[in-house]
């Protein structure tokens, strides 16, 4: 599938792309908001809870998703991984950063295998969120699609021995709002992507290699 719809000469206009900031604390929310405002994202909806932060996920229409992997003692990631199925909202391809409080391996594994484009740890400073964001709208990895993962390829060389997975590149909804793509042309191009994304997952042979 294609990489993008090209648009050489058009310029990214941030102020176009809608963001959803899932996080507990209004302190880091505020932090976020701010720097998003900065570079010139201008809708940026705000979810504090768990409950707020499903249902936002289920029924917004936005681009990119600033996911804290803890809220109220839940597990967020069940709910990105639902995202990147295809079982909670309208787009399984938006752009997603997962914030995490902890260092520790196991959580961090948890969230890398939930499949976000990027991890930030707390505490960062503002302009983290900038680089993260102008980062995946310019040059987002490619996603490796298995039975039971759907995310960037983050792997630095296959394992010795396996049949490397195949990479995809994904749609992405931000880069495509900021550069003024008509809502359709995007919509066949996601629609196009979710069949071949799908089928990958049902895939329960040795060509269905897990991340390392």
């Amino acid at each position: 599938m294609a990489a993008s719809i090209p648009h050489p000469q058009a310029k990214i206009d941030y102020s176009k792309i809608k963001t959803l900031v899932c996080e507990p604390s209004a302190i880091i929310r505020q932090g976020i908001r701010l720097a998003l405002n900065h570079m010139g994202v201008r809708e940026v909806k705000e979810a504090s809870t768990f409950l707020a932060a499903h249902k936002a996920c289920e029924e917004g229409d936005h681009h990119f998703l600033i996911l804290n992997k803890e809220i109220e003692q839940n597990d967020a990631t069940f709910i990105h991984r639902d995202l990147r199925v295809g079982k909670l909202g309208r787009d399984p391809f938006i752009l997603t950063v997962m914030i995490l409080s902890s260092r520790e391996e196991p959580s961090v594994r948890s969230a890398m295998d939930s499949g976000p484009d990027d991890l930030l740890l707390i505490p960062f400073a503002p302009d983290q969120i900038m680089t993260r964001l102008k980062v995946l709208v310019e040059r987002r990895k490619p996603f490796v699609v298995t039975y039971d993962y759907i995310g960037p390829d983050r792997r630095a060389a296959p394992r010795p021995g396996a049949t490397s997975a195949t990479q995809f590149h994904m749609p992405n909804p931000a880069r495509a709002q900021a550069l003024s793509v008509p809502q359709d042309l995007y919509d066949r191009q996601k629609n196009d992507a979710i069949p071949v994304t799908f089928q990958q997952t049902a895939i329960q042979n040795g060509d269905a290699i897990p991340m390392e």
